[in-house]
């Protein structure tokens, strides 16, 4: 297993070109660029959210544990989850996280980024190990623990800090086999 501090070592630069033609045009509608995380934490606090809805999907995901390490895709029931539904991303992980594939990807963040990858895996991009779009969906999986970051993510006409906080999901209590993920832009 990784450690802790290999996992969370910052990328000295931002390389995430996950979109446009250098992925089969499977993002179309232009390019995102992810930037190195402006925050990042494994160890998270209900006060290092800026956006109230990731701190009751944080709550909500510990409750949902239920004397678990982590929680099963059957526990989370969304419909408790109405208010994030449109900011929720569920993601399929392979074993070691050597795949990545959207299942769900949120209706507002698509919206906002301007293209839906559900049903693409991440993986498959061509992007290194670190990659600051990687990262946290790779540490919560390797860490068997959710993660928070800041983003600012980037393509023509959009520039953005995006707030994620990434949770693992298990069907044994072992090895993560998805992620949930909510996204919020912050407010400029």
């Amino acid at each position: 297993m990784a450690s802790a501090s290999s996992l969370l070592k910052p990328t000295q630069n931002p390389t995430s070109q996950a979109v446009g033609s250098c992925v089969r045009g499977l993002y179309p509608a232009g390019r995102v660029t992810v930037h190195a995380p402006e925050s990042f934490d494994a160890s998270i606090t209900l006060a290092a959210f800026a956006n109230p809805q990731l701190q009751l999907l944080f709550r909500y995901w510990q409750t949902r544990r239920l004397g678990r390490n982590l929680p099963r895709r059957s526990d989370i029931d969304v419909l408790d989850l109405k208010s994030c539904l449109g900011h929720l991303i569920v993601i399929d992980v392979g074993q070691d996280a050597e795949s990545l594939t959207y299942r769900l990807f949120g209706t507002r963040i698509s919206a906002a980024l301007g293209f839906d990858p559900t049903g693409f895996d991440l993986m498959q991009a061509g992007l290194s190990l670190d990659d600051p779009m990687l990262r946290p969906y790779r540490t919560a999986a390797k860490l068997r623990a959710p993660v928070h970051c800041v983003n600012r993510m980037t393509r023509p006409g959009f520039d953005r800090l995006w707030e994620r906080l990434v949770l693992p999901l298990s069907r044994d209590d072992q090895a993560v086999t998805q992620l949930l993920v909510g996204g919020y832009p912050l407010q400029a």
